[in-house]
């Protein structure tokens, strides 16, 4: 969901939430926090939704997502 997107250095978006994943892996090994790190910032810049997430991901997923989403949605 993030294909094009750009950071505000003009670098490629997705490194981010790679290298936000990359450093939660030094701590665990979960598969459900790795993937919220990697998912952290897709609701709030992406069409996707918090249900989209849950359908895809499950709950724990979907809630770790949620703590870590600013609402920037009218």
């Amino acid at each position: 969901m993030h294909e094009g997107q750009l950071i505000k250095d003009g670098g490629v978006y997705i490194l981010h939430p790679l290298e936000v994943a990359a450093i939660v892996g030094t701590m665990t090994n979960d598969l459900e926090i790795l993937s919220a790190a990697v998912l952290h910032d897709t609701v709030e810049d992406t069409p996707v939704t918090a249900q989209d997430i849950l359908d895809n991901f499950g709950e724990r997923v979907a809630e770790l997502v949620a703590h870590e989403t600013e609402n920037k949605r009218p």
